[in-house]
């Protein structure tokens, strides 16, 4: 395994996320590899922009991974959830 993938996704279309690739162009077009982030261009709607990310390797379990997803994507979770736990349309 190479790595994990995280996204952000609003009506079914990824607006951010991370994951990790053998092979991708950064914003000013040079070749790379490794983490990124997939960054949302609103003029387009497209999900194209890749921009290296630091401090996934070493990340070796699925909770350190999302933890640190979803800060590098400034997501933030609320430790008191006061939901069912059940989709809210099923």
């Amino acid at each position: 395994m190479l790595g994990w993938t995280a996204s952000l996704k609003l009506h079914g279309k990824r607006i951010d996320g991370i994951d990790w690739h053998a092979k991708y162009k950064d914003p000013d077009g040079n070749m790379r590899f490794g983490w990124h982030r997939h960054e949302f261009d609103i003029s387009t709607r497209d999900d194209k922009f890749r921009v290296p990310v630091d401090g996934f390797d070493g990340i070796e379990r699925r909770v350190q991974f999302i933890g640190h997803a979803l800060t590098v994507m400034g997501i933030l979770l609320n430790e008191v959830d006061h939901g069912t736990g059940e989709l809210q349309f099923g």
